[in-house]
């Protein structure tokens, strides 16, 4: 099945499932002496039973979704799917709703039992037990999307959504510069209207709007907070329902939901689109050539005496191209839903919506809300408020140095290094509003120093210990007044504890800046072991971030176990090394020497 999917429809796969649930049922009995007997050996017998727990209970799961759906569906395959049958899709998923959350019950039993699975295990088996985890997930978020599906596309009343198309080049808490905005209406799974509008058109200043968030008063000297910079919670569902009420100041219009996605998001959607014709271009878009043709459409063209109201209208033709493919049935379903998953992971789409589906965006992570733990919790988040767009010439590293005490608390270090990589001779630092004149271009507005507003995400009680001071000359600003920053806590009511500093990275140079706190209880007990947990959240707008975890445990205490394997262990000492591409958790358990 899996090396054709498109061939195949829902009857066949259903029949095929059924009778694998069945045999593996009546093989894990048959085994059922040799599962007990590789328990009690541990290493690769002792991820058999988990294995085969993990495989009864998807086959399980699919076998009671596919039931569900196929007399509806029973017809349907991947390579003849339309948009025109979208209505009979969400109506059948609908009727189905029960048998999916109980299948979302048995995929997540078969996660639980693959977690149980403890090494040290021969390279052969791990890379099946990766495999199978990886294999679980993606049907968890498969059943999950099932089951949030007819309400977001509307199949028991018409839905209308704002997209906030972001900048990554110019990075924001949550993707990027707020460049555009789409208004889209959907009934019973079809696109009833789509428009496209430059975000600055979105702002009426004979109407009142609200004062803006402190940084975006001290740094880029805004006295107000418009549509356009909605954007500056790092969770998604507080951007989203600002957005909604600065943009309802100027369109007093119902909106159901807000979809966040930002230029990272584009290369793995375009990977089912593609190539995407757009009118007025000549060149086919490609998820190779996206980002680099979103940027050169920004540029002035000849003859173009209107450029500045017309420069941002590539997104709204590409947008419009890409619902005419999908309505003409010209798509590669299956690359589509691929780098729609890979994007939602990635925090590069979110997904915030009133509607009941709210709370199984939640569940999968898929709505961009912030997650702190109640063991410890890292969120590094960057805002550019330089008014450029030079986030792509910015190399971050991270580390995070944390010291356990013996009751549990600890000490953390937060080590963040930025590299600014332009080349260009005699580039200055100064904050400077884009100059929409005909000499413009995307690239000279790259070709800037990084004012960056830092952000740093740590749990709540936490107390900030030291951090390393910056200044800035008055003549890097546009009021002319020198900046001395030094971090402090910011009043937020988000969940974690966050703290906050202002910084420039100057242009080809390096910069370094260090957070120290003191961490509150962050490990707890499991019987006579103790359970330390990092949960690391990643920004959207944002590649994988280098990210290297140093632990230390408290004195006399030795470790049992580590997920992910570490890269270097010794004297109660752990390291880390991780690429942030999605959200990360470590989790270790140690215990004292007796």
């Amino acid at each position: 099945m899996a090396a054709d999917p498109a061939r195949l429809n829902l009857t066949a796969v259903a029949d095929e499932v059924h009778g694998a649930r069945q045999e593996f049922t009546i093989l894990r009995g048959e085994l059922a002496p040799l599962l007990w007997l590789g328990a009690h050996l541990g290493g690769d017998p002792g991820a058999a039973g988990p294995l085969m727990e993990a495989g009864v209970e998807s086959l399980v799961a699919a076998d009671e979704s596919l039931s569900a759906l196929t007399p509806s569906l029973g017809g349907l395959g991947l390579s003849s799917f339309s948009m025109e049958q979208m209505p009979q899709i969400l109506d059948a998923l609908a009727a189905a709703r029960p048998a999916l959350a109980r299948a979302q019950t048995h995929l997540d039993a078969a996660a639980v039992a693959l977690l149980r699975i403890e090494g040290p295990l021969s390279p052969r088996v791990e890379g099946w037990v990766s495999k199978a985890s990886q294999l679980v997930q993606l049907a968890q978020y498969g059943i999950g999307g099932a089951q949030i599906a007819p309400g977001l596309l509307g199949q028991a009343g018409s839905r209308t959504y704002l997209v906030l198309v972001q900048n990554s080049d110019e990075l924001r808490p949550t993707g990027g510069f707020i460049s555009a905005v789409g208004r889209v209406e959907i009934s019973h799974g079809q696109l009833i209207s789509v428009t496209v509008e430059d975000s600055y058109a979105i702002d009426d200043f004979t109407k009142e709007y609200p004062n803006p968030p402190q940084p975006l008063l001290d740094y880029m000297g805004s006295e107000q907070w418009v549509f356009r910079d909605a954007n500056w919670s790092p969770d998604f569902p507080t951007t989203a329902l600002d957005a909604i009420h600065l943009y309802q100041i100027s369109r007093p219009e119902q909106v159901d939901g807000v979809i966040g996605m930002n230029l990272k998001a584009v290369p793995p959607l375009m990977r089912g689109l593609e190539p995407l014709s757009v009118d007025g271009f000549p060149e086919l878009v490609t998820s190779q050539n996206a980002v680099s043709l979103f940027r050169e459409s920004w540029n002035p063209k000849p003859g173009q005496s209107e450029w500045i109201f017309e420069r941002k209208q590539f997104v709204g033709k590409v947008i419009r191209a890409a619902m005419d493919k999908l309505f003409s049935e010209k798509v590669n379903w299956a690359r589509l839903g691929q780098g729609t998953v890979e994007a939602l992971q990635q925090r590069q789409i979110m997904v915030y919506t009133n509607g009941p589906e709210a709370q199984n965006l939640n569940r999968l992570n898929w709505n961009g809300a912030l997650h702190p733990t109640n063991g410890d919790y890292l969120m590094i988040v960057d805002a550019d408020v330089g008014y450029s767009k030079v986030a792509s010439l910015i190399a971050e590293t991270a580390e995070y140095r944390v010291v356990l005490n013996p009751n549990g608390t600890g000490r953390a270090t937060v080590t963040l290094n930025y590299t600014h990589m332009g080349d260009q001779p005699g580039v200055v630092c100064m904050q400077q509003f884009p100059s929409y004149d005909l000499s413009a271009t995307y690239q000279k507005i790259m070709q800037r120093c990084y004012y960056d507003y830092l952000r740093v995400l740590v749990p709540k009680g936490s107390r900030l210990r030291e951090a390393t001071p910056h200044s800035a000359p008055g003549a890097y600003f546009l009021n002319g007044k020198p900046v001395q920053s030094s971090a402090e806590v910011v009043p937020d009511e988000i969940g974690p504890m966050v703290i906050g500093q202002f910084f420039v990275v100057e242009y080809g140079k390096q910069l370094q800046t260090q957070i120290s706190y003191d961490l509150p209880a962050i490990v707890h007990s499991i019987g006579n072991y103790q359970r330390y947990s990092l949960f690391v959240q990643k920004q959207s707008g944002t590649d994988a971030l280098p990210i290297r975890v140093l632990l230390t445990l408290p004195p006399h205490a030795r470790l049992l176990s580590a997920d992910p394997s570490p890269s270097i262990q010794s004297d109660g000492s752990i390291q880390f090394d991780i690429q942030l591409d999605t959200a990360r958790t470590i989790e270790v358990i140690y215990a004292p020497i007796p």
